[in-house]
């Protein structure tokens, strides 16, 4: 009885050390890790535990978002490969359709523009700075303009 005592406290000693030497590497560190250390670890293995539970594995969801990051990098290199389509539009609707804020008119002297984004971006067109000044001259020459 005592033999398998003094072998189940080894073993308990053996598991804490491999613990610690598991954290220590986790954590690219020799010292004994904080306990604020700890706790990131523990909220993170929860939080991770929870994603499996609702079928959500952190590792396939940070390939898809690797991927998906990818994707947008792709996309976003063709557009800006020049033919008119240099910089992004100003939204871009779920479909993945452009919303663009001005129709801009070209006179020879002076330009005019009039509002083109679509009545749902009324709010965010009116949240860009200077709007209400913009809006209140509709037509101007270039150098007003800019």
């Amino acid at each position: 009885m005592h033999t398998v005592i003094l072998l189940n406290r080894y073993w308990r000693g053996s598991l804490l050390k491999a613990t610690e030497q598991l954290l220590k590497t986790a954590l690219g560190q020799e010292g004994v890790p904080t306990s604020e250390q700890i706790s990131d670890i523990v909220k993170n293995a929860e939080a991770y535990a929870q994603a499996e539970k609702q079928g959500a594995n952190p590792t396939t969801l940070q390939k898809t978002n690797s991927g998906l990051k990818g994707q947008v990098q792709f996309l976003q290199n063709k557009l800006n490969k020049g033919k008119g389509g240099d910089l992004p539009p100003c939204w871009a609707n779920e479909a993945g359709k452009a919303e663009m804020f001005l129709t801009v008119y070209l006179k020879e002297d002076s330009l005019s523009f009039e509002p083109a984004w679509p009545p749902t971006r009324q709010a965010d067109a009116e949240a860009l700075p200077n709007f209400f000044a913009l809006m209140a001259n509709t037509t101007r020459t270039y150098e007003d303009f800019l």
